[in-house]
């Protein structure tokens, strides 16, 4: 009676394990499949952060150069002092 009783036990004992094993398996499982959910989203975020950062950047010189027709764009020659003949020729004498 007693060995059926620890045989019993050890029965349910050693599927208790298998059922914790399967589930530990299945969490395994879901977190994988998370991750690789997660590092999609997170590409998807880097790729349309440069999208924006590229049409921001079109955007702001487009308005600059609607704005201000007579600067120059290039950051090398705004940085140049305008001589007076130039000023003269192009009607700028800001």
């Amino acid at each position: 009676m007693v060995k059926s009783q620890i045989q019993e036990h050890i029965e349910n004992f050693t599927s208790g394990v298998e059922n914790m094993q399967d589930a530990v398996e299945h969490v395994t499982s879901a977190t994988k499949t998370m991750t690789g959910k997660i590092d999609e989203v997170k590409d998807g975020l880097q790729e349309t952060t440069e999208q924006l950062t590229q049409a921001t950047q079109e955007l702001t010189k487009k308005t600059t150069e609607a704005t201000y027709p007579n600067t120059p764009t290039d950051p090398t020659i705004a940085l140049q002092p305008r001589s007076y003949a130039a000023a003269i020729q192009t009607g700028d004498t800001r």
